[in-house]
């Protein structure tokens, strides 16, 4: 059997399926939110970078003319960094859910006791 088909056997020997099945869940869920903010900085980080490359064509006229794409810009650079921080907060969140995880799959000091005695 594969790695995941042994942890999953493992941890339904000692009863602990439920718990691994809704780790895993969250797990996923975390990771396809990253996987969304990730795609969505790219794009924003894309349309930034656009923007200021053409500011910078113009010598900075083109936001001074437009006050309107300045203003964009910095929402854009606001919306980037709430990202940032949100993935960052979802990337500890996930990295604490994979340590539960993983202490899921090490035997206790009682299951330890129990397989000594066999």
């Amino acid at each position: 059997p594969d790695f995941a088909d042994a942890c999953l056997e493992y941890v339904s020997a000692w009863g602990r399926r439920k718990r691994w099945d809704f780790l895993m869940q969250n797990i996923r869920h975390l990771v396809l939110k990253l996987q969304r903010f990730s795609d969505s900085m790219h794009t924003t980080l894309a349309d930034l970078e656009g923007s200021l490359t053409e500011d910078e064509a113009s010598q900075g006229m083109a936001s001074f003319l437009d006050p309107q794409k300045r203003f964009n810009q910095e929402q854009m650079i606001i919306t980037l960094d709430a990202m940032r921080e949100q993935s960052s907060e979802d990337y500890r969140e996930v990295t604490a859910l994979l340590k539960r995880l993983i202490e899921l799959t090490h035997p206790t000091e009682m299951q330890e006791a129990v397989e000594a005695k066999s």
